[in-house]
């Protein structure tokens, strides 16, 4: 007995894994250029701060001392886009489809968020999220998060900022 409490110990102190969950946010903005009646949005929507992105760097992992190798898993919370300029006037009818996609050197591109409807009067909109495992993107050197839209170009500037809130798991 006495030889297996030493063992046992060592056991306990090995098997002893910590699990944090951290929430981190991030933010990136694009402004869209007015256009005519006529003329047609198609293509991306550049949200340049979310380009080339290492959630690493976050500070929120940062102060919890999670590093890249430590993240289990990673998922998409809350994907929101506000319109910050003009302050009032316009809303996000100018869009007909809004696709965000997340990809990186070493995981092929997936959709994260969709939304396919814009409410009259909505300056603010949660996207739908699709349920995508963040991690293999999220532990590379770095991933992109892009946006395709379909639509018309606004009648004013419009400036929308994005916020991305991913939950993170990690084993320490």
């Amino acid at each position: 007995m006495k030889r297996a409490i030493p063992f046992l110990v060592c056991l306990l102190l090995v098997s002893c894994e910590e699990w944090r969950t951290v929430e981190i946010e991030e933010t990136a903005e694009t402004v869209v250029e007015q256009g005519t009646v006529v003329e047609q949005l198609v293509g991306s929507m550049g949200f340049g701060d979310f380009l080339n992105m290492d959630i690493s760097a976050n500070q929120e992992l940062q102060n919890s001392d999670i590093q890249k190798n430590h993240i289990e898993k990673a998922k998409l919370t809350l994907l929101r886009l506000t319109i910050t300029d003009p302050p009032s006037g316009q809303d996000f009818t100018f869009l007909d489809s809004l696709e965000f996609f997340v990809e990186s050197p070493n995981a092929s591109k997936q959709r994260i968020a969709h939304l396919d409807a814009f409410e009259a009067g909505e300056t603010t909109v949660d996207l739908e999220l699709d349920d995508v495992e963040l991690a293999p993107y999220a532990t590379d050197d770095y991933m992109n998060v892009t946006a395709e839209v379909t639509g018309r170009r606004p009648d004013n500037d419009t400036t929308i900022e994005a916020l991305m809130r991913i939950e993170v798991v990690a084993k320490l």
